[in-house]
């Protein structure tokens, strides 16, 4: 995207509110962590997760940042903030999130996203089946 001086493009702009990504409130007991291919228009106080690569999908992330491992990390690193942490951008930028495409990793690895990917897809089509579930990109 092109940058202009002393800002940022509108395009730039619009991509971060109409591009498929995870996002998660900054402060609470456990932030709990979504996903949206949708267009989604957030306050201040939400981390907003732009996958740059193919590396890792949305649902791949949401569920690794949902997991108790992450929850323990941001709990070590985060600031606390009453009964709850502060998840800034720089603690999400600094998170150790697994390379699943090392050979290395083996089969395990492959496996193992997999099986996060079903398990979040599953999920996220049960709550958006819901009745109280109301899909307003479709209206």
């Amino acid at each position: 995207m092109e940058r202009v001086r002393g800002g940022t493009c509108i395009g730039l702009v619009i991509e971060i509110w109409t591009s498929p990504k995870v996002v998660s409130v900054n402060m609470g007991r456990k932030p709990p962590f979504a996903y949206s291919h949708y267009p989604l228009w957030t306050p201040f106080s939400t981390n907003l997760i732009l996958p740059q690569g193919a590396e890792y999908t949305l649902e791949f992330l949401t569920g690794l940042l949902n997991s108790d491992c992450a929850f323990s990390w941001f709990r070590r690193h985060a600031k606390r903030r009453g009964a709850g942490v502060e998840i800034n951008g720089g603690h999400l930028r600094a998170f150790p999130v697994p390379d699943i495409t090392s050979e290395a990793l083996g089969e395990f690895r492959l496996r193992a996203k997999d099986e996060i990917e079903t398990l979040v897809s599953r999920i996220f089509k049960q709550l958006t089946s819901s009745s109280l579930f109301v899909d307003h990109h479709l209206s």
